[in-house]
């Protein structure tokens, strides 16, 4: 903040970091609404994407940007964009293509996934598909839940 405000002295800005929780109880739109009453214009979103969808959506007016800064999701770049949202992070499909791309560098082609059993494990685990048929890899598959008791004997095994 110190740095931004030093710069913002010569292009005459002035920088505030306002801090804000969201109960998980609550919706994210009526933070955003209170957000924006105070006149703030960035938000730097730490939300998983549904939770980063709704507070994208809420009719705020004008001038609002956020910033993902947690959520990978391939749809939050395609199908749920938001033209208030701009990503920090890499997309899942980003990181699929740029370990693929690696991998094939390597002469790699015979790929064995392990597919988790968390909730975002399914999407990475599509990103991954779709960039081993874009690179030409092959993949091997292994279903094996990371929250199976046997996983977790291995685990701890080691």
């Amino acid at each position: 903040m110190a740095d931004n405000a030093s710069t913002g002295r010569f292009t005459g800005q002035h920088f505030t970091l306002v801090e804000r929780t969201i109960a998980e109880d609550a919706r994210p739109e009526d933070a955003i609404r209170d957000l924006a009453r105070e006149g703030i214009k960035f938000v730097i979103a730490d939300l998983d994407a549904p939770l980063l969808i709704s507070a994208t959506s809420a009719p705020v007016g004008d001038g609002v940007l956020f910033l993902n800064a947690r959520a990978p999701d391939d749809a939050l770049r395609n199908e749920a964009c938001r033209t208030n949202l701009l990503h920090t992070i890499p997309s899942r499909a980003k990181l699929a293509d740029a370990l693929a791309e690696y991998l094939m560098t390597k002469r790699w082609r015979r790929w064995f996934l392990v597919i988790g059993s968390a909730p975002g494990d399914r999407l990475q685990t599509e990103a991954f598909r779709r960039a081993a048929k874009r690179f030409g890899a092959e993949i091997l598959t292994k279903r094996i839940g990371l929250s199976s008791p046997v996983m977790r004997a291995r685990i701890q095994a080691t």
